[in-house]
């Protein structure tokens, strides 16, 4: 199988103006690597919003144009060619991607195979394409101590919160809290089991949740209250996930008084990416959970998507790459 002499790429060209490329294909994949055909990308949280906007550290004004493909970090597709040295993964595969594997809004990706996982059960595509969220999500976890038996909460039922909660049910916590103030994301975070809800404008409920000492408060909302409410109610550790690069100021008194731990992971070792694909394949972990909504791989799309984002309508987005009848992207 061949690659065309051109493939398409999304690539963000100033700050909140994004365009469809056409690009150099890839040369044959070299020793250890392959060659990916892009099924699906997939996009959410306020990290791909704030690159877009060039308000996020990876995207300085004068780092536009952004590359061709950046930051797309999750996704998933075929194998479609192999370079020497390749042992686990033939053309045809179906694999999940890690965001490790380089930036993925682009047709075609070449990456180290060990960031290219085969999955063998038929689950749709757009099930496959978020398995890099979970892999960094049960990193962090992972880091707890107390995590397995927790009574643990979760600040920020978003798309990251709804992948602690669904690990969370995997490690055996106790008891898992949610706290948010959409509606629409309580309700999803109550059909996926979570046990207990409290919403954030509820002061008197949370109040009496610190009283009843939760062991980890994993903050998933990456906003000055969250980090300062997981502060506070934490009784052993805070699990920091969502980013915030701005300052802030916090009491180390009240954390230090309480022998608090407070840990966070931006990325993950291949052990974790394994564990997480191989949960997905076996049907312990569907990240086709937190997809809301599919569309067209475009630019026009992305814009779609990028404004559900800001307006907190979506989780998980998934653009679909349109298939030729030979089974390639349509050039």
């Amino acid at each position: 199988m061949s690659v065309t002499d051109a493939m398409k790429a999304l690539q963000i060209i100033a700050p909140g103006k994004i365009q469809v490329v056409e690009i150099p294909a890839h040369g044959p994949p070299p020793p250890g690597h392959v060659c990916i055909r892009m099924h699906v990308t997939s996009l959410g949280g306020r990290h791909e919003w704030k690159v877009f906007k060039g308000a996020f550290r990876e995207a300085r004004p004068t780092d536009f144009p952004c590359r061709p493909g950046f930051p797309g970090k999750e996704g998933a597709g075929e194998v479609w060619q192999t370079g020497p040295e390749v042992e686990t993964l033939r053309p045809g595969d179906r694999v999940a991607l890690s965001g490790n594997a380089g930036d993925l809004h682009q047709e075609y990706v070449i990456t180290p195979e060990k960031w290219a996982l085969k999955i063998s059960s038929e689950r749709p595509w757009t099930s496959l394409a978020p398995a890099d969220l979970f892999a960094r999500m049960l990193y962090l976890l992972k880091s707890g101590e107390k995590i397995f038996r927790a009574n643990a909460v979760i600040l920020g039922l978003g798309s990251a919160g709804l992948a602690a909660l669904l690990w969370l049910r995997i490690l055996g916590a106790r008891k898992v809290t949610g706290i948010d103030v959409d509606q629409d994301r309580m309700a999803r975070a109550s059909q996926l089991g979570i046990d207990d809800i409290v919403s954030a404008d509820d002061h008197r409920s949370l109040d009496l949740l610190g009283k009843n000492h939760p062991e980890t408060v994993v903050e998933c909302s990456g906003s000055h209250t969250g980090i300062l409410t997981a502060l506070t109610l934490a009784a052993r550790e805070v699990l920091l996930f969502a980013p915030n690069d701005s300052p802030i100021a916090i009491d180390l008194s009240r954390w230090m008084d309480k022998g608090l731990a407070v840990k966070t992971r931006t990325t993950y070792d291949w052990p974790f990416w394994e564990e997480t694909v191989a949960c997905i394949d076996r049907g312990l972990i569907d990240p086709g959970e937190l997809v809301t909504h599919t569309l067209p791989f475009s630019a026009d799309s992305y814009n779609q998507a990028l404004g559900l984002i800001s307006r907190q309508k979506a989780l998980r987005i998934a653009l679909e790459f349109s298939q030729d009848p030979k089974g390639g992207p349509t050039p």
